[in-house]
């Protein structure tokens, strides 16, 4: 650890009604055995006690930072807390967090230790997996097997893989994500699902097969994960109904606004995605371009032939 120690973390977080959990979340981050962090809270409006319990830790640890701004949704919020983040401070890496999870004592200190080790001049994004536990912290079913070899770009423009929460990031992404602007994110635009394709597509990804974070499953999840199988099947159902053109649109936001750091040998085939309307035949048979699970990969061709009939 005594190479790492001077890297600076910025933990984000946005807050909203999380009095429930948050408390403990806090702790959880401050437990961390990597210490040179800080914990930027951005509060998306709350109105319960949300506010009470932050500042309550914020008397209690000199590293944690309070804004509060109007309601803007997650994505925006912690893409605003992300441009206010030169601040409180010159961070080298910078991770995300929800206000509902758990984090194990190693998370930071591995995902660091990991970015550490490549070349720091160019983005790159590390996550890993997740320990799924109900709302008392009691473990779930969790079995998530990536093959490594599949987590591609060209798969992180139709799925995004990288749950949010255990994304650590490095200083040359964050200075790609601030580009964005607040009123250019549309709905489905997500600030997690954003950094993992650009990382993919302009720099290098880590992928931890470990966990370092229990991944709270309840009620007011905005995004979650599920350990029940009728659930999942439900949710791979919903590939059918998804608007597709969802991906077509924030592939052509990044081609508008990185066309010039994109790794040109994804160019055309992220062109084929943003130009889906009109290359809708040309998705249905580009084998490069597909999701990690065979069933995920069938359903995502099924929509393609649908909308073609």
């Amino acid at each position: 650890m005594l190479n790492i120690k001077n890297k600076k973390v910025a933990i984000l977080m946005s807050t909203y009604n999380g009095e429930k959990y948050l408390g403990e979340q806090i702790e959880s981050i401050e437990n961390q055995t990597y210490k040179n962090i800080t914990l930027i809270i951005r509060d998306d409006e709350s109105t319960d006690s949300t506010l009470n319990i932050v500042k309550e830790k914020k008397n209690k640890y000199s590293n944690i930072f309070l804004e509060r701004g109007k309601n803007l949704g997650p994505a925006k919020s912690f893409i605003s807390i992300l441009k206010s983040s030169d601040k409180y401070g010159d961070f080298d890496y910078y991770a995300f967090a929800d206000q509902d999870d758990f984090w194990l004592k190693d998370k930071i200190l591995m995902a660091v230790k990991k970015l550490d080790d490549l070349n720091n001049n160019e983005p790159n994004l590390y996550f890993s997996d997740t320990i799924l536990v109900d709302k008392k912290l009691k473990k779930l079913n969790n079995i998530r097997k990536i093959k490594i070899e599949k987590i591609t770009p060209l798969n992180a423009m139709i799925e995004n893989i990288a749950t949010g929460c255990t994304i650590v990031f490095n200083k040359k992404l964050k200075e790609y994500l601030e580009q964005v602007e607040i009123n250019d994110m549309f709905d489905g635009f997500m600030h997690d699902d954003l950094a993992y394709k650009l990382a993919s597509l302009t720099g290098n990804i880590i992928y931890d097969e470990n966990s370092y974070i229990y991944y709270r499953q309840h009620e007011n999840n905005v995004i979650g994960n599920s350990s029940n199988y009728l659930d999942k099947f439900k949710k791979r159902k919903k590939v059918l109904k998804k608007n597709v053109r969802l991906r077509s649109r924030i592939a052509k936001y990044i081609l508008d606004k990185y066309n010039e750091i994109i790794k040109p040998e994804y160019k055309k085939d992220v062109k084929l995605i943003a130009n889906y309307d009109t290359k809708r035949i040309f998705l249905l048979f580009n084998f490069k371009i597909s999701r990690l699970s065979k069933i995920d990969d069938f359903l995502y061709r099924i929509t393609i032939i649908l909308n073609l009939l």
